[in-house]
């Protein structure tokens, strides 16, 4: 079981992103539901809600099966023929 969030929990993450430098990305979890992220060191931050980045992933994993199916029927002659 999880815990649950009352206050925020922040973390620096190993990922890093390229603003003014290579730079670690710090990741704060809000108890509201928000995730905010920036780049160590500096003052901008980005806060996305868990259901916004929760719908992303869906999106990304059903583009990444269509694009392997796709792949795969090509590869394989069995995709749809044009008529």
């Amino acid at each position: 079981m999880s815990t649950i969030a009352t206050r925020p929990v922040t973390r620096q993450t190993s990922a890093t992103t390229f603003e003014r430098g290579r730079r670690p990305i710090i990741i704060t979890i809000h108890p509201c539901g928000d995730i905010e992220l920036r780049a160590k060191g500096l003052k901008t931050s980005y806060r996305l809600t868990l259901e916004a980045m929760y719908a992303l992933a869906v999106k990304k994993d059903i583009e990444a099966k269509t694009q392997e199916k796709k792949k795969n029927a090509k590869k394989n002659g069995s995709g749809r023929k044009k008529r």
